[in-house]
């Protein structure tokens, strides 16, 4: 049974509005090192904000056929910090905590 969108939810002609995709991308966040935390030292050090929003259009009609949301599902390799309270860490290289995985092949 095929799914909608990789929701992993089963899918009928009701459930998609176009065309079934199946995309990939790979995103990657501005980062000062491993720690998840931005602007080391400055007043407005904090955890990385990384975010992804996604409309596909088919552009001979100009239609929408995707959108991202809720249902869209993401690998997240690189997890940082684990340990929230490190956020104002005057060495959050050492005090924070990460979970990093390789990115797949393909």
């Amino acid at each position: 049974m095929r799914s909608r969108l990789g929701s992993g939810q089963p899918w009928s002609p009701a459930c998609v509005s176009g065309p079934l995709l199946q995309l990939s991308a790979v995103l990657k966040d501005f980062k000062e090192d491993d720690s998840g935390l931005e602007y080391f030292g400055a007043g407005n050090q904090q955890m990385g904000d990384g975010g992804y929003i996604a409309q596909i259009t088919d552009r001979d009609p100009g239609e929408v056929v995707a959108v991202s949301n809720a249902d869209w599902r993401c690998l997240v390799i690189h997890e940082a910090p684990l340990n929230k309270e490190c956020e104002s860490s005057s060495n959050p290289s050492v005090d924070c905590q990460s979970s990093i995985s390789d990115e797949p092949d393909g």
